[in-house]
């Protein structure tokens, strides 16, 4: 592993760590597949939800069965794109939040995403441990952990 690649690519801008999320790891675009297959296969579906709804989850399944995987925070988009905590560092030319003399911010901290990937604790985490150290256990706990 290359700690200057793992920190420059795959720890986003708000502090999350891309192998963990479900939209980088493809996780859900393949739950999504496998619902829509089997919402396909299984005729007692729509007379269960009830045609409109039943219909409404399967387009719904689909959409998401065909999303690409995201490429990570560093390696898309910039100022204007669809996350708006990503260009607030860009316009910033920050890489991480953490830099910013206003960090946490109110947009940070407010942020469902946040919240939900504990980024303020990957933060307090990286400061304490030094970024080496902490990209190395997050390795050791999601990728090492899953490739056995």
């Amino acid at each position: 592993m290359k700690y200057e690649t793992e920190k420059r690519v795959f720890l986003s801008c708000c502090g999350s760590y891309c192998h963990t999320c479900d939209w980088f790891s493809g996780r859900i675009r393949a739950q999504s597949e496998g619902t829509r297959r089997m919402l396909a296969e299984f005729d007692g579906f729509p007379k269960l939800l009830g045609k409109e709804n039943g219909e409404k989850v399967r387009k719904g399944m689909a959409a998401l069965a065909g999303t690409s995987i995201c490429s990570g925070c560093q390696q898309e988009g910039g100022v204007g794109d669809r996350c708006s905590i990503r260009a607030c560092c860009h316009s910033k030319e920050l890489t991480p939040c953490s830099e910013c003399p206003a960090f946490p911010c109110k947009m940070l901290s407010e942020n469902p995403g946040v919240r939900k990937f504990k980024t303020l604790e990957n933060f307090e985490a990286i400061k304490r441990e030094g970024w080496e150290a902490w990209v190395d256990r997050q390795w050791k706990e999601h990728i090492e952990r899953s490739a056995k």
